[in-house]
């Protein structure tokens, strides 16, 4: 009886938009990366700046996203305060010495 089951079928237009080709993408001027992956840079502040100034269209849809996302998001305080349970002890590494003498020994051997 495994092998009696109907593949579920789906017709795509039903789901999404219809997408168009090709598709125009609109490119940060700090990052020089898409406008969607802006806030995984180091500098997402200057990146918001600059498409608020260029783009401001794009800015609000940005910020209004943000906002969505943000409202959707449930934090209590018990989680927030939760400590990190996961990856176990960071690796404590020795400090490094200054003005210490590096020496190169050689010697050597016979060989048979």
């Amino acid at each position: 009886e495994e092998g009696d089951h109907e593949p579920v079928t789906e017709n795509p237009e039903e789901s999404e938009e219809k997408i168009e080709y090709p598709l125009i993408v609109q490119y940060c001027g700090v990052c020089s990366l898409p406008l969607e992956y802006c806030e995984y840079t180091a500098e997402y502040e200057k990146c918001k700046e600059w498409l608020k100034s260029n783009i401001p269209d794009a800015y609000e849809v940005l910020i209004n996203q943000a906002a969505e996302q943000l409202a959707e998001v449930d934090v209590s305080e018990g989680a927030a305060k939760k400590k990190q349970t996961r990856g176990g002890k960071g690796v404590v590494r020795a400090p490094k010495k200054k003005n210490v003498t590096k020496k190169v020994v050689l010697s050597r051997a016979q060989r048979n």
